[in-house]
């Protein structure tokens, strides 16, 4: 009976961490047939002549029966096995963490992607910002350099109403000092037919 527990974990920082932990468990437990204890029975099992029955080997002093040979053989082979489907089992676990990392670095791109994104935006809106001001500021000069010709114009207008009031009143003037002029002409002309009548 043979128990495998494999736990992937990632060193120090979660899933943006650059190297994975792998914690691989294993019970193995094979059952075996025991060995003789009394070896002086095992000799006495013997036939006479030297000759020892089939299939039994003896390793030093220690007998071994044919059914611990196999055993040893079928745990080897389970073993060879064994070590296969961990070796499988080990590189299927790496692939899946180089998966894991391989995402979490395509995730560090993106957030540095949107972080690059958001510094290039933010500059952006303070250049935005201070062209704004600018627009506010030359604005606020348009304003009061059109306050002022207003004003200007204002006293401009009142200056021109006043110099065709002077001009008008002087024409006036004029004309009535023709007019005056001519009733005095007339008079005169009048007086000067009167008195060389009175003189003949």
């Amino acid at each position: 009976m043979a128990t495998l527990r494999l736990r992937a974990q990632p060193q120090h920082g979660g899933a943006a961490a650059s190297g994975w932990t792998l914690t691989a468990s294993c019970s193995h437990i094979t059952k075996r047939p025991q060995m003789p204890q009394n070896t002086a029975a095992a000799e006495t099992d013997r036939p006479k002549y030297g000759h020892r029955p089939l299939g039994i080997a003896r390793y030093g002093r220690r007998p071994v029966q044919p059914c611990a040979l196999a055993s040893l053989s079928l745990d080897y082979k389970f073993e060879v096995m064994h070590t296969t489907e961990l070796s499988l089992r080990v590189a299927q676990v790496e692939q899946i963490i180089q998966q894991q990392q391989d995402m979490s670095t395509s995730q560090q791109q993106e957030v540095q992607t949107a972080v690059a994104q958001t510094e290039s935006l933010s500059d952006k809106l303070q250049s935005e910002e201070q062209r704004r001001t600018l627009l506010e500021e030359k604005i606020e000069e348009l304003s009061l350099t059109l306050t002022s010709s207003q004003e200007t114009s204002s006293t401009l207008m009142q200056e021109k109403n006043f110099l065709q009031q002077t001009m008008d009143n002087m024409m006036e003037q004029q004309r009535q000092e023709k007019l005056l002029q001519k009733k005095n002409n007339k008079r005169g002309w009048f007086l000067c037919g009167s008195q060389g009548s009175s003189s003949q």
